[in-house]
C-alpha cells in the first residue's frame, strides 16, 4: 500500500497497527485508503462501533450536568479559599504537597467535566471514556486529595493544639469539597448507559 510517498505493507490479518495511544484515541473507527482525484491518497476514519446511550431523560441529562458544574464549583471555591488563607496550617509540607497537586487535577476535572456538559450525542468509546469513566477517576482523585489534605490538617491541629492550629470551618471545608466530589464519582458510577448498534459501514481496517 502507498500512502503518499510513502509504501506501507497491509498488516496481517488485516490489522493496522499505530501507537497505544492512537489505538485508544481511535478505537472503534475503521481506515480506509482513499485515492484523491489528483492521485494521492489519505486515510478516511469512519466511526462504527457501537455508540454508548444515557438513558436519562432530556430533562434528567440537563439537571445532571448541572449538578455536577454546581458540585465542582462550591468544592473548587472551599479549597481555593482555604489554600488562599493565611493559616499557618498551610505552610507544613504535609498540606502544602497535596494543595499543590489539587490545582492540576482541577484543572484535567473542569476539562472533563465540560467535555462532559457539550457531549449531547451519543458518544462513541473515546467519548465515554472522556466523559462518564474520566468524571468517576478525576474526581475520585479529587476526593482522596483532599482526604490526606484533611489527615495532614488534623495532624497539625494535634502537634499545634491551642496555638495555631486550624479553624474548625477550616476542616469543615476540606470535607464539603471531598464530599462533592466523591458524590460525582459515585452518581455517575451508577448513571446507566446502553449500548447501540452503529448503521456506519464495516468496510476498511478495524482499529482496536
Amino acid at each position: 500500500m502507498r500512502i503518499g510517498n510513502r509504501d506501507y505493507e497491509e498488516p496481517p490479518e488485516g490489522k493496522m497497527y499505530h501507537s497505544r495511544l492512537y489505538h485508544r484515541h481511535f478505537e472503534g473507527y475503521r481506515e480506509t485508503v482513499v485515492t484523491k482525484a489528483n492521485g494521492k491518497q489519505k486515510i478516511c476514519r469512519v466511526y462504527t462501533a457501537p455508540y454508548y446511550h444515557c438513558d436519562l431523560s432530556k430533562t434528567s441529562k440537563v439537571l445532571l450536568r448541572l449538578w455536577y458544574l454546581l458540585l465542582t464549583i462550591l468544592a473548587s471555591i472551599f479549597s481555593l479559599y482555604n489554600g488562599m488563607s493565611n493559616a499557618a496550617v498551610n505552610l507544613v509540607w504535609y498540606t502544602a504537597l497535596p494543595q499543590a497537586v489539587l490545582v492540576p487535577v482541577y484543572l484535567w476535572s473542569a476539562y472533563t467535566l465540560l467535555y462532559y456538559i457539550f457531549t449531547y450525542r451519543d458518544m462513541t468509546i473515546g467519548d465515554y471514556r472522556t466523559c462518564s469513566t474520566g468524571l468517576q477517576k478525576t474526581f475520585f482523585a479529587l476526593f482522596l486529595i483532599h482526604g490526606i489534605w484533611f489527615i495532614g490538617s488534623v495532624l497539625f491541629y494535634i502537634l499545634h493544639y491551642g496555638t495555631s492550629s486550624p479553624s474548625a470551618m477550616y476542616l469543615i471545608r476540606i470535607l464539603l469539597s471531598a464530599a462533592a466530589c466523591i458524590i460525582i464519582s459515585a452518581t455517575e458510577s451508577r448513571i446507566p448507559y446502553s449500548r447501540i448498534e452503529n448503521p456506519a459501514s464495516t468496510a476498511g481496517v478495524e482499529i482496536k
